[in-house]
């Protein structure tokens, strides 16, 4: 006789594998109070179905009355070390005895207990004397079990129906996977490339993307240097053709007069459409431009719509047909005030700059796709205006306006990823008894960053620390263990390469098959 002693977590495979090591061919398998194995009689149903496969003689040991009970309903020998005494199994998935059974035993309860001698007194006799039940009596006793037995039926019925309800309503099925987890490092570079056609490890490169934006802003700094300055004001005015359909061209400069004799020139040249003329009428075109003040002062300062002349027509049919309109115009200004220093101007050009780079930047973030990205070090910024509006306004401040493009090379995180997973399944210091393995967590760190605008390619220098998981079909798992017994879940868990444990549970606890509606059985991979 050999024993074999497990532990409380030891599962029935391993318990298979030291029954087959063990010498000779009567094993006696000692379980501990708590052991996992009390949690369902399939255990006790493998390990007798596999040591009879192996021509081993099994029995139980154990001080848990539970462990006890599951194995003698396995029909498997099972004792107490200590009491050394046998006993009803207690297990909750042995099923009740039958009906029979128990009509039986309460036939012969009742039938032994009638069969006891009725006492009576006999004047003539010193002592008792015994007399057989009349058929009267039997037939008493007969209807008493016949109501014994009936209720004994409905309630078996009832409990049967009961049963049904709660495995069909409320039961469940659980089948947690938990993966082997394989630590992972890698430091080397990777090339992401607009030219690349998909992920490939020799040389390690994917594909890339560049993206631009262009953006231009005006901001407002205050000017601390004071001086006395004659400003010309300026603004915008609407020019008329109510002349005739031909356009007419007005060049730069060109005057425009205040009813007061004030002038305004046009900052560039323009075209003026021509009217449009029906029925000998005239509906006269327009068109918006830019003036200047001819004088600083700000006397030139208007927002009326003042109607202006165009000297240059004076007595000429054209003097009448072109006109124009004052919107607004402001700034003209003679005397002492605020004024931007060079300082200023320096510091305002800088933080503008900035600005811009800031606002192309979050530009970038919301216009490159989702999915997509840009690291660190991997965009460029050139500014391609920076003017400074050295006039200040009626709060002293003064105005620098900006345009500039930014450049970036991104490219897919799952690409990056894809790539790294590749590496990874082919590197040879890794076990070789995995499947296909993905990432679970990734940690990068870019040591280097080598951009080429141009070539859209980006060189990156990096330092992976990683976590790999066998890659599993999560999808398919549920068509997998719907409907099985737990028996045969639990063979499909140990056959399934790289898993470090697993386990099947079900409610109720008399049930031995998992549920096939999906939403009464829960998958759970770790």
């Amino acid at each position: 006789m050999h024993k074999i002693f497990l532990d409380k977590s030891e599962t029935v495979v391993s318990a298979v594998e030291k029954i087959m090591a063990a010498p000779g061919e009567d094993i006696v398998l000692v379980l501990p109070k708590g052991t996992t194995w009390a949690e369902s009689i399939n255990n006790f149903k493998v390990l007798k179905r596999e040591a009879e496969a192996v021509q081993k003689q099994v029995r139980i040991e154990s001080v848990d009355e539970a462990v006890i009970a599951l194995a003698r309903a396995s029909s498997l020998e099972a004792i107490h070390p200590f009491l050394h005494r046998t006993g009803q199994s207690l297990s909750d998935i042995v099923s009740a005895p039958s009906d029979d059974r128990r009509h039986l035993e309460a036939s012969q309860h009742l039938h032994l207990h009638h069969r006891r001698p009725d006492v009576v007194l006999d004047p003539d006799q010193p002592g008792p004397s015994r007399r057989e039940p009349t058929p009267r009596r039997r037939a008493g006793v007969g209807r008493a079990l016949g109501k014994i037995i009936l209720s004994l039926a409905i309630l078996a019925g009832v409990a049967f129906l009961l049963a049904i309800a709660v495995d069909r309503v409320w039961g469940w099925g659980e089948v947690r996977i938990t993966l082997q987890k394989v630590p992972w490092f890698y430091e080397g570079t990777l090339t992401a490339d607009r030219a690349a056609s998909g992920v490939h490890t020799e040389p390690p490169e994917f594909p890339a993307a560049v993206f631009t934006q262009t953006k231009n802003i005006t901001q407002s700094f205050p000017a601390s240097g004071e001086a006395v300055v004659s400003e010309k004001a300026a603004g915008r005015i609407v020019v008329y053709n109510a002349f005739s359909s031909e356009p007419q061209v007005l060049v730069a400069t060109t005057r425009f007069a205040t009813s007061d004799g004030k002038i305004f020139r046009l900052t560039d040249r323009v075209l003026v459409p021509g009217a449009k003329v029906k029925d000998s009428q005239i509906t006269p075109a327009s068109t918006e431009v830019n003036v200047t003040a001819d004088q600083p002062g700000a006397e030139y300062n208007r927002n009326a719509q003042e109607k202006l002349t165009i000297p240059g027509f004076r007595g000429t049919p054209k003097f009448q047909g072109f006109y124009g309109e004052i919107l607004e115009t402001s700034g003209g200004f003679v005397g002492q005030k605020k004024v931007p220093t060079d300082q200023d101007v320096a510091a305002a050009k800088d933080k503008t700059v900035e600005i811009l780079k800031k606002s192309l930047v979050t530009s970038l973030t919301y216009a490159k796709p989702q999915g997509f990205l840009v690291p660190e070090g991997a965009a460029t910024t050139t500014v391609t205006k920076l003017n400074v509006l050295s006039g200040t306004d009626a709060k002293g401040n003064f105005s620098v306006l900006a345009e500039g493009t930014l450049t970036a090379i991104g490219f897919r995180s799952s690409d990056q990823q894809s790539l790294l997973e590749a590496l990874a399944n082919a590197d040879s210091t890794l076990p070789g008894n995995l499947p296909q393995l993905k990432a679970k967590d990734f940690k990068f760190d870019y040591l280097k960053l080598d951009p080429d605008y141009p070539r859209g390619r980006l060189v990156l220098r990096v330092k992976v620390n990683a976590t790999l998981v066998p890659a599993v079909a999560i999808e398919d798992l549920p068509s997998r263990f719907a409907g099985k017994s737990v028996a045969e879940a639990r063979s499909l868990l140990t056959a399934m390469p790289g898993l470090s444990g697993g386990k099947v549970s079900v409610w109720p606890v008399w049930q031995d098959r998992l549920p096939d509606q999906a939403d009464r059985l829960k998958i759970v991979v770790e």
